[in-house]
């Protein structure tokens, strides 16, 4: 009897695992093709999908950009340009060696997902400076801290030289806060418009005066130029230093669905409704802004909902 049984069965349970396999293999395939840059199909892991997204995590870039700009080739100067018109002409062709270089290995190399994540907050945070080792290092932060925590990401970009070159914080003074950086991190970097008021941007700006780089890019603070005072900043009174305006903004969960809704537009979908997206985003925000627990959650809402995001996004030039 219970031979007979097993006769019946053994097809359906084979059939099972068939499609169990078919299932995982097609999870893997829209997981690489989504977080990595064309991976050969013969390549993907044959593990279950949430095995490959913790194989992703582990993940790690080895490569440094500051090493790419080192290897960059002599500059001949020209004697019929000018001596600033050569700096230019060499810092020009200094940018484009390590463009072209990222860009190869990225595609090339063997960690995807790190230099896709490298590029997406390259993205992100937007900086755009034509200083070849300030560039240079700002990517490397950027390599160095996108599995880290999102605070830890946003205090170091907030002192790193090529935001405070690009967003004028070196000019910022106590009698003359500049509002650039301020305005941008509320609005691009962490809340998006509507979650905060002018106020908070001024109140920001007085309280990040001092921030400096020096010529090799370290951060130190021009005391003389400190507003020393407190201040309210998002309903959150005695703010006085850059700790305290992080804290008062990742508070607000406002910050998680922001930074979720613009990874999820990056690597998932342009698509997903605000519920799907909140979903993902309260992973997010309990793990206290983990950016590993963040891209956990996007790699299982790929495998749990695949038709919200297969096809759902058109490539960019980089894919």
């Amino acid at each position: 009897m219970l031979d007979k049984l097993g006769r019946l069965v053994r097809p359906f349970f084979i059939l099972f695992c068939y499609l169990s396999h078919v299932k995982d293999s097609q999870s893997i395939r829209l997981l690489a093709h989504k977080f990595e840059f064309g991976v050969p199909l013969n390549s993907l892991s044959q593990s279950a999908g949430d095995q490959y997204i913790t194989d992703l995590l582990l993940q790690r870039s080895e490569l440094s950009c500051g090493q790419m700009l080192s290897s960059a080739p002599a500059y001949t100067y020209q004697p019929e340009f000018s001596a600033a018109r050569n700096k230019l002409l060499n810092r020009a062709e200094d940018l484009k060696h390590v463009s072209e270089y990222w860009l190869l290995m990225s595609v090339v190399g063997e960690r995807h997902f790190h230099e896709k994540l490298v590029f997406f907050w390259h993205n992100f945070f937007g900086v755009r400076l034509y200083n070849p080792a300030f560039k240079c290092a700002h990517i490397d932060l950027l390599r160095n801290n996108c599995f880290g925590s999102f605070r830890e990401l946003l205090m170091k970009v907030t002192k790193d030289a090529a935001m405070i070159r690009f967003l004028n914080l070196q000019l910022s003074t106590a009698e003359r806060p500049n509002e650039n950086y301020a305005r941008e991190l509320l609005e691009l970097y962490s809340l998006g418009t509507g979650e905060y008021t002018e106020t908070d941007i001024q109140n920001i700006s007085r309280i990040l005066t001092g921030f400096r780089a020096n010529g090799d890019g370290e951060f130190y603070l021009a005391k003389r130029h400190q507003n020393k005072q407190a201040y309210t900043i998002l309903g959150k009174a005695e703010v006085k230093d850059l700790e305290g305006v992080i804290d008062a903004i990742l508070e607000k969960e406002a910050c998680a669905r922001f930074v979720t809704r613009r990874f999820c537009d990056f690597f998932l979908s342009t698509e997903l409704t605000n519920a799907e997206v909140n979903s993902i985003a309260n992973r997010f925000y309990s793990s206290d802004y983990s950016l590993t627990a963040l891209y956990r959650a996007a790699g299982t809402f790929i495998i749990e909902e695949p038709g919200r995001v297969a096809g759902r996004l058109y490539k960019s030039p980089l894919n």
